[in-house]
């Protein structure tokens, strides 16, 4: 994401080896709330762009993304977990929204340091949406 403005508000879901580096990016130029076990510490109304950074392997994963995206009505619902083809589809399917799938790739204990370098490449269910 390049910063346009600080109006911008970002939700991180999953604060692990993954969520958490990319939220302390995120924060730095975004208004960020980060969401794991708990609830945000802060109020969230308006979320522009949410990020998904859990581990596929949950009871229910499209169950679990469908109830994040029902209640925080994010703009673009990014999701950062590798998932098998079709996990990203079935969510568009079932909430409407915009989502795509764009899974961090490198070595997850250098994260904080590489993550400014990564190449990421997102892959979306439609053309509206990858635009």
């Amino acid at each position: 994401m390049v910063p346009t403005d600080n109006t911008q508000t970002v939700v991180v879901v999953g604060l692990g080896e993954v969520g958490m580096p990319l939220f302390e990016l995120i924060s730095k130029h975004y208004r960020a709330a980060g969401v794991d076990i708990s609830r945000p510490a802060v109020e969230v109304h308006r979320v522009d762009f949410m990020h998904v950074c859990y581990r596929f392997q949950i009871e229910s994963f499209v169950d679990e993304v469908t109830r994040y995206i029902e209640r925080f009505r994010p703009g673009l619902t990014i999701i950062n977990s590798t998932v098998p083809v079709g996990t990203t589809r079935a969510i568009a399917q079932r909430t409407t929204a915009a989502v795509v799938h764009s899974p961090v790739r490198g070595k997850q204990l250098r994260m904080r340091e590489e993550l400014p370098r990564y190449t990421k490449f997102v892959g979306a269910t439609d053309r509206v949406t990858a635009e």
